[in-house]
């Protein structure tokens, strides 16, 4: 088994470096953050989200309306094609 040396002699910090990382008003900032539940707003107090689903409901809107545009010309293009064709009788 393989054996690790921790080094626990490090020096002690500055002043300086100390208030360098202390940001208060981040720590406070972030946690009323997440007091708020972010889940149950609705979805159309939410600008973003509703944004969103919006573009997302478009698009599938449009998917839909072309695959039928679709399927429709080709039902159009079959029923010319078949009495364009002679019979066999």
């Amino acid at each position: 088994m393989r054996r690790f040396e921790v080094d626990n002699e490090q020096e002690p910090l500055t002043d300086e470096q100390i208030s360098k990382y202390k940001d208060y008003g981040k720590v406070v900032s972030s946690y009323e953050r997440t007091l708020i539940n972010i889940h149950k707003k609705p979805l159309y107090k939410n600008p973003l989200a509703f944004l969103a689903l919006l573009v997302f409901l478009l698009i599938l809107f449009l998917v839909l309306k072309s695959s039928e545009h679709a399927e429709n010309s080709l039902d159009q293009n079959d029923r010319i094609e078949r009495n364009d064709m002679p019979e066999d009788r």
